[in-house]
């Protein structure tokens, strides 16, 4: 089982493929029901994390047979026609001064950007070590050195159109992965987990070709220590239940941590004909918790002024995903709903502060978004290389300032030899309507602009369109 296991991982990374991982194995490829449901429960970066060598723990050495680190290397070139962040945050803000557009500088909480950006970057460089201790426990971990970080402000290329949340680069080192997990398939199809890890919730690769940065995995995306049960059984079923923090809500004073967090998720997949096929839907408590909407939250560059923590109303979600491989042919989609509406960021600490008179709008509320994708793809040789060819649309609503409201994406990719892949893509993201989330001043107040005043810029309505080129080198 482990020798298999490994040859299915081996040819998904060799290919170096994004999106689900279910969608995207090579159509020669032959699987059992058990690990078509596995490679889709982990996603393709557990699996890198869960590759040992073959024989494993059998084998009379030691540590040395129980222990394989693997690594995994993406470079990125970026060229955009104009840069993806159409207003950025003031650097010169002060929120203790009245709120003045007409001074120098601007006295506001964003401001234009300006000019075509470009860029070369190392987008992510990780180290992975998997340990069998026993037939009953494995231990995985993974090393990330990152030149994208959250952060908002950044005008490079690689951003997300005119959002105030955008990955940023800065150079960083930390602990991505670290966990164990308590199972033994051959025994039993009930396993648990332990430690940081991607949540359950949402279907995406960490550190996908393109799609690492479509809306629907920048909403869902999720790192934290957690807690994991879970099964897998032959007949192509399979699901979870899983808890974690989170982080803290205003209620708390921004320090007491609580497991106030966690959701579930349930899947089937399996073989028909010539096909497979993966189902897949999954609830969370609260979606405020993703990486992208805390940070939003948790950022007092946005805010204006400091918020101790998420707001106290809890935003469940649930999302659908759905996989199929035809032959050379796949195509997945995905639909991520909230069941309640998000609390405004912008003014999330009560818009009290000097320089903030309390404004009546933009709504407390900024409605139930949604986000959804669909992508299709063709496997195919080209002079006896593996390659892949995909087309891909993602849209919002309800995210002006946050997410764009649509995207297109085409990409390309070609493994040139064995561990090394190159590819192209290119992406064009669209900007909500011109003023979609503006706010804007009614308030008479000497230390209130005039009634009218735009204090914080909308949607633009722009396009930015953005060529990549990606090598990717791996090594186990």
């Amino acid at each position: 089982m482990s020798m298999k296991l490994k040859a299915i991982v081996a040819s998904l990374v060799t290919l170096g493929l994004s999106g689900p991982v279910l969608a995207m194995q090579p159509y020669m490829m032959d699987t059992s029901y058990q690990m078509d449901v596995m490679r889709y429960q982990v996603n393709k970066l557990d699996m890198i994390l869960n590759r040992n060598q073959p024989g494993g723990f059998d084998q009379p050495c030691g540590w040395t047979c129980r222990i394989n680190i693997s690594g995994w290397m993406n470079t990125d070139a970026y060229l955009a026609n104009k840069p993806p962040v159409f207003w950025e945050p003031n650097p010169a803000f002060d929120p203790t001064d009245v709120i003045n557009p007409a001074s120098t500088p601007p006295n506001v909480l964003t401001i234009p950007t300006s000019g075509r950006a470009s860029d070369l970057i190392l987008n992510n460089a990780n180290l992975f070590v998997d340990a069998r201790v026993n037939n009953w426990v494995t231990a995985n971990m993974s090393v990330v050195y990152s030149s994208l970080s959250g952060l908002p402000g950044s005008t490079g290329p690689y951003n997300i159109a005119n959002s105030l949340f955008v990955y940023h680069p800065l150079n960083r080192t930390a602990i991505d992965t670290a966990y164990a997990t308590i199972g033994n398939f051959r025994a039993s199809p009930i396993y648990f987990r332990v430690g940081k890890e991607y949540i359950p919730f949402g279907a995406y690769d960490p550190y996908g070709f393109v799609t690492q940065e479509n809306p629907t995995q920048l909403f869902t995306e999720i790192t934290s220590t957690a807690a994991q049960l879970g099964f897998i059984i032959p007949n192509g079923l399979y699901g979870s239940l899983y808890t974690f923090a989170g982080n803290p809500k205003i209620s708390d004073g921004g320090s007491t941590r609580r497991i106030q967090n966690g959701g579930a998720d349930l899947g089937w997949g399996g073989r028909w004909c010539n096909s497979k096929f993966n189902l897949n839907a999954g609830y969370i408590a609260n979606i405020a918790d993703s990486n992208f909407l805390s940070s939003y939250y948790l950022n007092q560059i946005v805010e204006g002024t400091t918020v101790p923590g998420l707001p106290n109303e809890k935003v469940p979600a649930w999302n659908v995903n759905a996989d199929v491989t035809f032959g050379p042919f796949d195509a997945n989609g995905h639909y991520i709903q909230t069941t309640r509406s998000l609390a405004n960021p912008i003014f999330l600490s009560g818009n009290s502060s000097p320089g903030f008179p309390v404004l009546t709008n933009p709504p407390a509320q900024l409605g139930k978004p949604t986000v959804w994708g669909l992508e299709a793809g063709l496997t195919f040789p080209v002079m006896a290389h593996q390659s892949r060819v995909a087309i891909g649309y993602q849209k919002t609503t309800h995210l002006a300032t946050f997410l764009p409201q649509r995207r297109i994406y085409a990409d390309y990719m070609v493994n040139f030899a064995k561990w090394f892949d190159v590819g192209i893509a290119i992406f064009q993201d669209k900007d909500y309507n011109i003023g979609e989330g503006a706010i804007t001043s009614n308030v008479d107040s000497d230390f209130a602009p005039p009634v009218g005043t735009i204090i914080h810029q909308g949607a633009t309505g722009n396009k930015s369109t953005v060529g990549q080129l990606r090598a990717s080198i791996k090594f186990a």
